[in-house]
């Protein structure tokens, strides 16, 4: 909780490093926006057990929702989307040691590009004054060029298939009438 606490007193003295002062009324009235009160739980929850894993609804609860005592753990090694991770070791609530462990570690495969931006604290990549001409520019050009390559590809792949079983099903006519 403690973090959280230290993310709103941020909005308020200033320690983000990009923060618009003159928006934190504006801030303050959408905050916390596009997230729940189980959702701070849940990343509470992640925080304590250092563990990504799915919310933890106490031993009964755990074993009417999954089955099991413990909430199940998510397998980051299982992901396998090219995934670009943007960050900051000036991040309170991901440091570098959180990259390091929890993400880049488990998931180095499809790490497809990892951008450090120093200076930039957590909300920062949301209301930084420098995000929309620093952040954002290589975020939009990274995913349209990964669009475009993972479109392409998928359409070869899907031409390639229906190709396959054409054939296959060229094949089997042949057998029938040899």
């Amino acid at each position: 909780m403690q973090n959280i606490c230290t993310l709103d007193i941020g909005f308020i003295d200033g320690s983000e490093k990009q923060f618009n002062q003159s928006r934190v009324g504006v801030y303050l009235c959408h905050t916390p926006a596009a997230t729940s009160v189980k959702d701070l739980q849940h990343w509470i929850q992640l925080v304590k057990s250092q563990k990504v894993a799915k919310f933890d609804y106490g031993k009964d609860g755990n074993m009417a929702e999954y089955g099991q005592p413990e909430p199940p753990v998510y397998d980051l090694t299982q992901i396998n989307t090219p995934t670009y991770l943007y960050w900051s070791g000036d991040d309170i609530l991901a440091d570098t040691q959180d990259i390091r462990d929890s993400i880049l570690s488990k998931m180095n495969k499809t790490i497809a590009g990892s951008i450090e931006l120093p200076h930039y604290s957590h909300m920062d990549f949301v209301f930084g004054i420098n995000a929309a001409s620093e952040l954002y520019p290589v975020m939009i050009s990274t995913s349209n060029t990964d669009v475009i390559s993972f479109s392409f590809q998928g359409i070869i792949k899907t031409i390639q298939d229906d190709y396959d079983k054409y054939r296959v099903s060229k094949l089997h006519q042949l057998r029938q009438y040899s």
